[in-house]
Order: structure tokens, then sequence, then C-alpha cells
């Protein structure tokens, strides 16, 4: 019984790390079939304690592509209006924002 706890032991820190950036998911499935699980059964308790993290970041990506393109097409409509300005920073940083959203989003 000592040596499940200290396996579940292990495990509970395995995923902390994964949870707190220290590990990749694929590190934690191979240190949790190290600890005597199955690849399968540690795979979907990786995704299953990921889930809500990817789902946390993929909805902040879709809200950066939103933001970023309108500051981005805003500042380029202001700037082709010709108001007697460029509007470089918004087509800059909306550029940007758009483009780490695009990233965040295909990541997940």
């Amino acid at each position: 019984m000592a040596e499940l706890n200290h396996s579940q032991e292990q495990i509970d820190i395995a995923l902390s790390d994964m949870l707190e950036g220290r590990r990749t998911p694929s590190e934690t499935v191979d240190i949790l079939v190290e600890q005597g699980m199955d690849r399968e059964a540690a795979r979907a308790l990786v995704q299953e304690r990921t889930a809500p993290f990817v789902e946390a970041q993929k909805k902040e990506g879709q809200k950066d592509i939103l933001w970023g393109s309108v500051w981005c097409i805003g500042g380029l409509i202001a700037t082709i209006a010709d108001f007697g300005y460029v509007f470089w920073g918004a087509i800059v940083f909306g550029g940007i924002q758009l483009i780490r959203g695009l990233i965040a989003v295909s990541n997940n």
C-alpha cells in the first residue's frame, strides 16, 4: 500500500509540474508510464487535467483575434480615410494581437 501511495504522490507531482509549465504533456505521459500507468490511461489523464486550461487559452486567443482585427482594420480605415494621420500604433498593435491570437488558437 505504501508503494501505491508513493506512486500516487509521484503522479500528483508530475501532473502539478505539467500544469505549472515545468514539463510538457508528452513528458508527463512518459513519467506516468514509468510510474506504472498504462500509456492510454496516462494520455487520457493528462488530457483531462489540461482540458480546462486549453479551453481558456483558446477563448483568450479568439478574443485576441477579434480585438486585434478591430484595432488593425480600424487603424487601416482611419489611415485610408485620410484624417491627416497615419495610425501606425493601432495597425501594429492590432496586427501583433491578431497574430498572437492566431498562434494561441492554432496551438490548441
